[in-house]
């Protein structure tokens, strides 16, 4: 038998994943799997460390999924945590190779919508933390790199952006494409941020800000465990 390529591995994975998502065992308004990849993207490539502690819970929108035993809940776990860290790597490579889980017409066209969607719930989580950059759009290239991705979000059923609508779908033909390249220069634009923050004396120094889930960290799932001794098997 031929060994699976880690591409395949991940494939199954999130093939795995998404039939839980859309099954009876999740939480009827727990997020989907598009929505749930920009969710994690956000918080790897945002300026804050967000523990999956935190972050765990929000994708089930605070309920709890039914597993049917201990093995499946770590084995669901480990593939959300596998795919933040696969997140990392891919934003972080010396040759960024980042690809976003998106939704797909019947006609092939790929539908950012929910993926954006949610990133933007990502950035909610540390909503002033992402101010600088918000608060910087007259920037061309900090508007460059946000409108791909924010011009698939909407409040209240109208975008946040306050465009014309012609305008709204001109960018959206185009932003799907541009949507890698945007994640990969948000990343770049913190770490930029981090290296030239000059803190304040006796500020208390943080870790970097986008760390993965080490072997010997407790397990996301919660068990209590190391997570080389639970979902990392």
């Amino acid at each position: 038998m031929l060994e699976q390529s880690r591409d395949e591995l991940i494939k199954i994975g999130l093939e795995e994943l998404n039939h839980f998502l859309i099954s009876d065992d999740a939480p009827e308004n727990c997020m989907m799997l598009s929505e749930l990849d920009g969710f994690l993207t956000a918080i790897a490539v945002g300026p804050e460390l967000i523990m999956p502690s935190e972050w765990m819970p929000a994708i089930w929108r605070d309920e709890q999924p039914i597993y049917d035993d201990l093995d499946q809940a770590q084995q669901i776990t480990g593939i959300i945590t596998d795919r933040y860290n696969t997140i990392l790597d891919t934003v972080s490579a010396r040759e960024p190779s980042y690809a976003p889980v998106f939704l797909y017409h019947p006609s092939g066209h790929p539908m950012p919508d929910a993926w954006a969607q949610g990133f933007w719930s990502g950035m909610e989580l540390r909503f002033e933390a992402w101010l600088p950059l918000l608060e910087n759009m007259e920037d061309e290239d900090v508007l460059a790199m946000m409108i791909p991705i924010h011009i698939f979000v909407k409040e209240d059923d109208k975008s946040i952006f306050d465009f014309p609508e012609e305008e709204l779908q001109k960018y959206a033909k185009q932003s799907a494409g541009l949507i890698p390249m945007s994640v990969v220069a948000i990343n770049q634009y913190w770490q930029k941020q981090r290296a030239q923050h000059v803190l304040p004396k006796g500020t208390p120094v943080m870790a970097r800000k986008t760390p993965k889930v080490g072997r010997n960290d407790p397990c996301p799932c919660g068990s209590g465990k190391k997570y080389k001794k639970c979902c990392l098997n």
